[in-house]
């Protein structure tokens, strides 16, 4: 007589292992697509008056933007903290849109790099 596992079992190990592994790719992948678009922003072409930047941003993400979450360089200069502008104020609501500034542009092209939580952008603005 032959000791082994019968086909019942072995047909159940087969499917628990491969349910386990189904579940495990499923929040894997659905952990990284959240990631990735909780906290999205758009940014209008920016404008400049003197040597203040504006900048019209929009959260086009599942989560509130909240004051901290997004910085910026210019011309590649310090990373600062983006400061809204007067009229406008975090947090920034899913599908909501506020407007920021930058003072410290130079005559010509400024080189801003925006840090947000699932992405950089980069923008020139002519001033």
């Amino acid at each position: 007589m032959k000791k082994g596992i019968s086909a019942v079992i072995a047909t159940l190990l087969l499917l628990v292992i491969t349910i386990g592994l189904a579940m495990t790719a499923y929040f894997y992948i659905n952990n990284i697509v959240q990631k990735s678009t909780y906290k999205v922003i758009t940014v209008e072409p920016g404008y400049c008056t003197g040597n203040t930047i504006t900048l019209v941003i929009t959260n086009t993400g599942t989560e509130p933007i909240v004051d901290g979450d997004i910085k910026y360089t210019l011309n590649s200069g310090n990373v600062n903290n983006l400061t809204l502008a007067s009229g406008s104020s975090y947090p920034i609501p899913p599908r909501g849109t506020a407007v920021a500034t930058i003072s410290g542009a130079v005559s010509g092209v400024n080189n801003i790099l925006l840090f947000t939580p699932s992405a950089q952008i980069k923008q020139q603005v002519f001033c």
